[in-house]
């Protein structure tokens, strides 16, 4: 099959990425790590282009994943159309949540703190609120955003395992990363349910595995990466 459309899409996912981690630790750098429902609120009623930018460029990174594992499934399913299959049912789930936390944050979100900022409101209310805050890593929207990248993970082990076997050595490596991806963000998300940071930062981990993948990936595809031997 032809493979360069595929070296694109991962291509361009990798170029979002690394523009989603420039964006967050910018973000970081310039308002601090959020660590009380209280920041969280002060974060919500942001309308900076920096934090606008931030979310809408990772819904597109989540649109462009879903492209790109699809892509996988089809350059996979004559190899092992069984195990494709099954990495791919999880892929549309993974979409959704992770839509949802994102975008949210540019509708959801804004509207509510706009309603706290012109009518009196209870300290229930302002968790709620907090609540839906993705960047506080204890809210419900940063729980939904890791269960979203814990479940890539089943196709991101599966398909990285089966790129593993690749009888080219930088796609086989490109698979070991994917599949290292997907045990760091289920790792992560056994860490956010125990309340375990050091198990939690595995999200993290797992994003910067998936960003290592993507380089070999693309590399390989967009050269018109054969099938496996």
């Amino acid at each position: 099959m032809k493979t360069k459309l595929l070296g694109w899409v991962s291509l361009i996912c990798l170029i979002l990425t690394v523009l989603w981690l420039v964006l967050r630790i910018s973000d970081t750098a310039r308002f601090g790590a959020i660590e009380s429902p209280e920041q969280a609120i002060r974060h919500a009623r942001r309308t900076d282009s920096a934090y606008l930018a931030t979310y809408v460029n990772a819904a597109i990174i989540t649109l462009t994943a879903t492209a790109l594992f699809a892509g996988l499934y089809r350059f996979l399913q004559d190899r092992s159309p069984y195990w494709a299959a099954i990495g791919l049912t999880f892929v549309p789930v993974y979409t959704a949540f992770n839509l949802f936390a994102y975008l949210s944050q540019v509708s959801i979100v804004p509207a509510m703190s706009a309603f706290v900022g012109s009518e009196p409101a209870d300290a229930s209310t302002h968790w709620m609120i907090a609540m839906m805050v993705q960047a506080w890593q204890t809210s419900a929207a940063a729980f939904i955003n890791a269960l979203a990248y814990a479940i890539l993970g089943i196709p991101s082990i599966i398909f990285g395992v089966l790129l593993s076997r690749s009888s080219s050595k930088s796609l086989a490596g490109g698979g070991w990363l994917l599949g290292l991806n997907g045990v760091a963000c289920m790792v992560g998300m056994v860490g956010m349910i125990v309340r375990q940071p050091l198990l939690s930062m595995g999200v993290m981990a797992g994003g910067v595995s998936f960003l290592l993948a993507l380089i070999p990936i693309s590399t390989v595809f967009l050269k018109g990466g054969s099938e496996f031997d």
